[in-house]
C-alpha cells in the first residue's frame, strides 16, 4: 500500500472537496484535480507528472487509494452515470464537482460581486471590464499565463 500524500505534488494545496485525488494508468497519485486539469488542458501535456507515461485518461475522485484498473470496465467517454467526462483535457469528474468547480473555472464572468456577468471569450469580457468597470485585464497574461479565466487578476 503506498503513502498517502496530504497535498498536491505541484501547487502544494491540501487535498480536499475542492482538490480532488487523480489516477491514470500508471498509477501515481499525488497530484491534485485541479493541476492535471491545468496540464492537460491549457499546457496539453497528458503525461504523468512522475513518471512521464502518457495517460489517455485521468479519473478524479475523493478516494486516496483508488486505483486506475477500477475504472477501466466502462471506457470510452463513460465510465459510469456519476462522472462527466471532460472532452478537451480527457478526465473524468464525479458529476457534481464538475458542475461546482470546474466549470466556473472555464468561464468568462465578471469578477466584480455586483456584476457577475458570464461573456463568451475573453475579449469580451475585457470589453465589460473597460467599459462598465473601468478596470482591466492584462493582455500579456490573458495571452500568455497558462490560468483559467476565473483565475485572472483585474
Amino acid at each position: 500500500m503506498q503513502d498517502i500524500e496530504r497535498s498536491c505534488a505541484i501547487c502544494y494545496e491540501e487535498f480536499s472537496a475542492r482538490r480532488l485525488f487523480t489516477v491514470g494508468a500508471c498509477n501515481h497519485s499525488g497530484i491534485c484535480s485541479i493541476c492535471a486539469l491545468r496540464s492537460r488542458h491549457l499546457l496539453h501535456d497528458h503525461s504523468c507528472s512522475f513518471c512521464k507515461q502518457d495517460m489517455e485518461y485521468v479519473v478524479c475522485c475523493f478516494n486516496p487509494q483508488a486505483e486506475f484498473r477500477q475504472f477501466q470496465q466502462r471506457w470510452g467517454d463513460n465510465i459510469g452515470p456519476e462522472f462527466t467526462f471532460d472532452r478537451n483535457s480527457r478526465m473524468f469528474f464525479p458529476k457534481q464537482y464538475y458542475e461546482n468547480e470546474i466549470c466556473p473555472l472555464k468561464q468568462f464572468v465578471c469578477p466584480e460581486s455586483s456584476c457577475k456577468k458570464l461573456f463568451r471569450d475573453a475579449n469580451a469580457l475585457k470589453r465589460h471590464l473597460t467599459g462598465s468597470h473601468k478596470k482591466v485585464l492584462c493582455d500579456l497574461c490573458v495571452k500568455h499565463k497558462n490560468i483559467f479565466p476565473a483565475e485572472q487578476v483585474v
